[in-house]
């Protein structure tokens, strides 16, 4: 449901959705509890996700960095994926995954 809540698209259809699934569905408890709670404009834990996507974007910066994987000395930081050669840098990459919605600790519908 976390990965539900922050996909890329209109966060009314995604009500809707959770909605349906609601009434057509027949749910465990715990997972009707999780859709009530996210049709009533609460917010999940997103503790699992979170911590395991953390551990992906540690993995990329740390391969990033090791001068086995880029065949060389370790990289300058404005070296690493020059922006003028159209690529990303290091600062870029930093802050895309800061931002990933899935780094929060909390997610909801919205």
């Amino acid at each position: 449901m976390c990965r539900f809540c922050v996909l890329q698209s209109d966060p009314a259809l995604r009500l809707a959705q959770a909605m349906r699934w609601r009434a057509s569905t027949e749910l465990a408890p715990q997972d009707a509890h999780t859709l009530d709670t996210l049709i009533a404009g609460r917010q999940l834990s997103n503790a699992l996700i979170s911590d395991e996507y953390a551990e992906i974007c540690r993995y990329l910066i740390c391969r990033l960095l090791d001068p086995t994987f880029t065949g060389n000395a370790p990289p300058r930081q404005g070296d690493l994926l020059d922006i003028r050669r159209q690529a990303l840098t290091l600062n870029a990459l930093w802050r895309r995954m800061a931002a990933h919605p899935l780094t929060a600790p909390l997610v909801a519908l919205k």
